[in-house]
């Protein structure tokens, strides 16, 4: 696996440790400025409303699996299936990234979560 796609892999699987963690500050340095977020419900956010809502989210627990990265230069799409823990049964959400690379630091620009039913 190339670098670049190496670091991707390792940014992809940071947010949902960032998630479970409840680090907002660690949330907002990984998502870029100009993020566009479309949710599990449709609604989309920016930066702020993205990490606000992601918070609100029951997140321990959430595992990450079948990543698929495809770099184009300074940029990079990310897809993988994400296991939510439930109070009854586990849920799934497929969920789309988009990263930029900003001078030295990839960011993430856009992200898209779909339930999988």
């Amino acid at each position: 696996m190339p670098h670049e796609e190496k670091v991707i892999l390792q940014l992809s699987l940071k947010l949902p440790q960032l998630l479970s963690a409840g680090d907002a500050t660690g949330l907002a340095a990984l998502f870029d400025d100009e993020l566009e977020a479309v949710d599990a419900t449709g609604s989309r956010l920016d930066k702020a409303r993205a990490v606000q809502r992601l918070l609100q989210m029951p997140l321990q627990g959430i595992k990450v699996t079948d990543i698929r990265i495809t770099l184009f230069g300074d940029t990079a799409l990310a897809t993988g299936l994400l296991h939510l823990p439930a109070d009854a049964a586990e849920q799934h959400c497929c969920y789309s990234q988009l990263w930029l690379r900003r001078g030295e630091h990839w960011r993430l620009r856009g992200l898209q979560l779909t339930p999988r039913r």
